[in-house]
């Protein structure tokens, strides 16, 4: 037997003594939290970490029948309460009995009518939950679906839409121990549907129909409903859902769930029946004698199902209600509409429709018209065909110059104008008038064709080659070179010439004259001025090709003008406007250019090159080899000196003509020399030598 620990009761610590058989281990004695217990929470275990890692079962007993396995059960009554431990081996603690009470003061909830319900669509009687909790506490209720919290010693919550569904309501005192009310209070909210109607008419009212059945056996209609017709006329039933009704009107229905008391009304309105007239006529009914025409077109107000009368027996009445009207001679027709008589509701009648027959009178088809105001008058009838004589010409807005169908033209500025020829009355025929246009040219001034001369160079307006033209004519070329925009000539690329343009006014019936211009765009050549020949060095004896530098072209050209001041430029080495950057071989023995204008014009020059070799180093050192800049002269040019220039451009050195005495670099220091030779007032070479000692 061994001392355990103490155990906390209601604030008081006590031992208990426990026996173990020897050599076993007993479990761990519970030591229990009792002070401040709430109903509704758990007994609070303080070493609970004594029973880790082992497996024990504890059992509870108490008041009411109270039975728990758990080791923290939720104590909801007060009473004697006795709970031991055991472990896997079957040994266990002393049972420890104890008389658990509750807090004080504990809130406790009172819900008025636990069990609510409410018709779809309609006003909600609201759900009143009252609690009390001790003062200065905060209490809340809880459920599934909302919680509120007050602050005041009586609660009332009211619903005013209440969730549907179960709930359970607690008051919670918000304190350390969180203690609730002995008991959850259940509530049911039920929204209850409403029942459906739908209502037809089986028929309508007619002659011989005086009833009508009313059906709505497709509504909502269970063992426990009641229904309630009203209306004007009800002289039966065929069902509870089915009345028998021999009044137009608005006819409702009610129908009551007496179980959730739950109703709906709605209503059906039945027309009334009018009897069938056979209408009114219309007068002044004019009628064209081509195709059928619908005689009920004579009518106003009429009721279908009646039959026409050909009161004149013409035999032209078809298809029932159809005068055919083809041939008909001019003149009245009669025909009478009849409804018979069925009884007194339905008793009929007849009435007679008249109307005239006229001829059809066609105003024609519009032809093109173009008059010039240079002339009278205009007959109108030429801007028709197949038209029937006899019909009205008009002008809306000019009347007066109209007479009867003549177009009076004096004055009458250009535009388009709209004349109206039609018949008076109208024949009530589809095409009895019809609007003509007739448009109005005056005289035109093409002008006075001026020559001019042009370069191939901008695009030329041949307004510019008439005097006192009037625009707004077209232009027209003879040629066909398509470099022709409404009045634009584009002579740029086309080749010299001269070129013929008409101006005029084409569809003007007034007689105007065509312009006829010539445009001659530029025929002279350029003038390209070429050296006749040149000598072109080479830098060493042994090069083959001569890599041409900047500046070359000068050498050739002498000088390049054109009339019109455009011209592109090019040579048969590189068919470019330029020699420089280009590799010119040692074979070729003459450059020719070629200048082209816009207007396709050329000039050609050609320049004979031939090529010599003059050394870019020497070495006047004394030992004999390469002392002296040594090359000669071409026959061509014995007369040449040779110059050499230092860097600064100072003269050092000129040789006599033909260049007899080879330069020997004396009296220079070591350097680069550039070189000129002159044949007279030619240079024919230039260049660079390096001396080098």
């Amino acid at each position: 037997m061994q001392q355990r620990d103490w155990l906390r009761i209601s604030g008081v610590f006590f031992s208990l003594l426990l026996f173990c058989f020897e050599g076993e281990t007993a479990p761990p004695d519970p030591q229990l939290r009792l002070d401040s217990v709430c109903s509704g929470k758990r007994v609070i275990v303080v070493n609970k970490n004594d029973y880790l890692g082992k497996k024990y079962f504890f059992h509870w007993t108490g008041p009411y029948n109270f039975s728990s396995g758990e080791m923290e059960p939720v104590i909801r009554k007060e009473g004697n309460y006795r709970v031991w431990v055991e472990d896997s081996l079957g040994f266990s603690t002393v049972p420890i009995d104890t008389f658990i009470t509750f807090y004080r003061h504990i809130p406790f909830l009172n819900i008025v009518n636990t069990n609510l319900s409410w018709c779809e669509g309609k006003a909600v009687p609201p759900i009143q939950i009252t609690g009390y909790a001790p003062p200065d506490t905060v209490i809340t209720y809880q459920n599934e679906a909302l919680t509120v919290v007050y602050r005041k010693d009586v609660i009332s919550l009211i619903y005013i839409d209440p969730p549907v569904g179960t709930f359970f309501y607690y008051l919670v005192r918000r304190d350390t121990d969180l203690c609730e009310s002995d008991s959850a209070v259940k509530v049911t909210m039920v929204k209850n549907p409403r029942p459906k109607i739908e209502i037809t008419a089986t028929d309508s009212f007619s002659c011989t129909k005086t009833q009508i059945v009313l059906d709505a056996s497709k509504s909502d209609y269970g063992s426990n409903d009641t229904s309630a017709w009203t209306g004007p006329g009800i002289v039966s039933y065929q069902s509870p859902l089915k009345p028998v009704v021999n009044q137009p009107g608005t006819y409702k229905l009610t129908i009551l769930n007496n179980t959730t008391t739950c109703s709906r009304t709605d209503s059906f309105k039945v027309k009334p029946f009018v009897p069938p007239v056979p209408g009114v006529p219309r007068s002044n009914v004019r009628v064209c004698d081509t195709g059928l025409f619908n005689l009920f077109y004579l009518l106003d107000g009429y009721s279908p199902g009646g039959h026409w009368i050909d009161d004149n027996h013409t035999g032209r009445l078809v298809k029932g209600n159809f005068f055919n009207a083809s041939g008909a001679t001019e003149g009245g027709y009669s025909f009478s509409y009849a409804i018979d008589s069925i009884n007194p509701v339905c008793t009929g009648g007849s009435v007679q429709c008249q109307f005239q027959l006229v001829r059809y009178k066609n105003p024609g088809v519009p032809l093109p018209a173009s008059v010039c105001n240079a002339g009278n008058e205009f007959n109108l009838f030429n801007a028709l065909s197949g038209y029937t004589e006899g019909g009205i010409w008009k002008n809306a807005t000019h009347p007066s110059w109209v007479s009867g169908n003549t177009f009076m033209l004096q004055g009458v500025p250009e535009g388009e104008y709209i004349f109206t020829y039609a018949f008076q009355p109208p024949s009530q025929c589809a095409s009895d008038s019809v609007q003509v246009p007739v448009r109005v040219f005056s005289m035109k001034n093409t002008g006075i064709p001026v020559p001019q001369h042009v370069c191939s160079t901008a695009p030329f307006n041949l307004f510019d080659a008439l005097t006192e033209a009037d625009r707004g004519g077209v232009w027209e070329e003879e040629q066909s070179t398509g470099r022709l925009t409404d009045s634009v000539f584009y002579p740029v690329g086309l080749k010299g010439g001269t070129y013929f343009f008409h101006y005029g006014f084409p569809g003007n019936p007034c007689p105007v004259q065509t312009a006829r211009v010539a445009i001659t765009t530029d025929t002279v050549k350029p003038i390209l001025l070429c050296y006749p020949r040149r000598n072109l060095s080479l830098g060493k004896f042994d090069d083959e090709v001569l890599e041409a530098p900047a500046g070359i072209d000068s050498l050739f050209i002498i000088s390049v003008s054109d009339n019109c001041g455009k011209y592109t430029l090019s040579n048969n080495i590189t068919n470019d406007s330029t020699l420089a950057g280009a590799r010119i071989p040692r074979s070729v023995q003459s450059v020719v250019w070629t200048a082209r204008d816009s207007a396709q014009n050329i000039a050609v020059c050609e320049t004979k090159i031939k090529f010599i070799t003059i050394p870019n180093i020497f070495t006047p050192n004394g030992d004999g080899h390469n002392d002296t800049w040594d090359f000669s002269l071409d026959e061509e040019a014995p007369e040449g000196v040779v110059i050499i220039f230092d860097r600064w451009g100072h003269k050092v050195w000129e040789s006599a003509r033909g260049y007899p005495v080879k330069w020997d670099g004396a009296n220079v220091p070591e350097a680069t020399y550039r070189y000129v030779i002159m044949n007279g007032k030619e240079m024919i070479a230039n260049g660079y030598v390096n001396l080098v000692r």
